[in-house]
């Protein structure tokens, strides 16, 4: 069977197999500090050439400047979720700490593992799965993405029945009963990304060799990216139009009660705060969030987000301020390989 170099191990083997399917993953490469190559980046955008522009003297002594070629000042890179580092974003006690500078004696993580920390989906069981989706050349014009298709699948138990009489024939159990999955195509999963400008002021007074500025920009990202993948997999969750929770359907489902998670939106639907100051939903432990409106309770360690290993950056010198504009994109998507067998909506 094929699948990762490295297996994702279960949370619960007892109940349930993960297995990421075929994907173009390599070896993670080396670690990198993520804030270095950002403040690069940053430099390089700065430092390029603008316009290109000619410069006549005329007969009465004065200059006229006209522009023969039109240069935008950018600088592009990407940072590698599995290699590049970034300071600790949460303190001991989970809080997001407020000035995230790095220093050498400070805690680093990885950048995935800090969108994973970030995340109220993950935090409740739903796999983060990084994928080296590899580019490649579209008509000769443009990069792109392959067209390889990345899974997720769930080995679930075989539903063994008493033989009785002893010769008596079984009936044969589908194979989607027994190992249900969902895909992929990176060519299609959707884009997300956002774009910033950095005041003149800003730059300033950010002194040389300073990671100040691109760790509270990276931050941004990792806590953005975190938040998209909440917001797809919700929306993803919602599609399936799930049915009530009720205890009775989590029994049916064959879940365990460890096993069940709630995320509440915005609309606060089936919030409680117990005596003990946990905040639950129809009686589940449960976690706020900002980007669905409902309430979902559900097993999400059997749900996935895949994202694209790269984060790509786009550095561009504005105006003769100095202003940049920083871009970002990357790619996710959630896969439910079950649907809506083991998530519902609160109430």
């Amino acid at each position: 069977m094929r699948g990762f170099n490295q297996s994702t191990q279960p949370t619960r083997p007892q109940t349930l197999s993960t297995i990421p399917t075929r994907s173009t993953r390599a070896a993670a490469p080396a670690a990198a500090n993520a804030a270095k190559e950002f403040s690069r980046l940053l430099e390089a955008a700065e430092h390029a050439p603008g316009d290109v522009v000619k410069v006549t003297d005329m007969p009465d002594g004065s200059q006229r400047f006209s522009t023969i070629m039109k240069r935008h000042p950018v600088a592009g890179g990407s940072l590698s979720l599995r290699a590049a580092m970034i300071s600790e974003l949460f303190d001991a006690d989970g809080r997001l700490r407020r000035v995230p500078v790095a220093s050498p004696g400070a805690a680093v993580t990885r950048l995935d593992a800090a969108i994973a920390g970030a995340s109220r989906v993950v935090q409740a069981g739903a796999k983060l799965i990084v994928v080296e989706a590899q580019d490649v050349a579209t008509d000769g014009r443009a990069d792109g993405l392959r067209a390889e298709e990345t899974g997720y699948r769930i080995v679930n138990p075989m539903p063994l029945a008493t033989v009785s009489p002893d010769d008596a024939d079984l009936v044969p159990t589908p194979w989607a009963n027994v190992v249900q999955g969902a895909k992929v195509n990176w060519a299609t999963a959707p884009i997300i990304g956002a774009q910033v400008v950095i005041p003149r002021r800003r730059l300033k007074d950010t002194p040389p060799g300073d990671d100040e500025l691109v760790g509270e920009l990276l931050t941004s990202i990792v806590l953005g990216l975190a938040n998209a993948a909440d917001r797809l997999h919700l929306a993803s969750v919602a599609a399936t139009t799930p049915l009530p929770f009720a205890l009775a359907r989590a029994a049916a489902a064959r879940l365990r009660f460890e096993e069940l998670r709630a995320v509440i939106g915005t609309t606060g639907t089936g919030a409680a705060v117990g005596q003990d100051g946990q905040l639950r939903a129809n009686g589940i432990a449960a976690e706020l969030t900002g980007e669905a409106a409902g309430t979902f309770i559900g097993a999400f360690d059997r749900s996935a987000i895949l994202i694209r290993d790269r984060i790509e950056l786009l550095v561009e010198r504005r105006d003769v301020a100095g202003r940049q504009r920083v871009t970002a994109w990357a790619t996710m998507a959630p896969l439910l390989p079950t649907g809506n067998a083991h998530f519902w909506a609160g109430a």
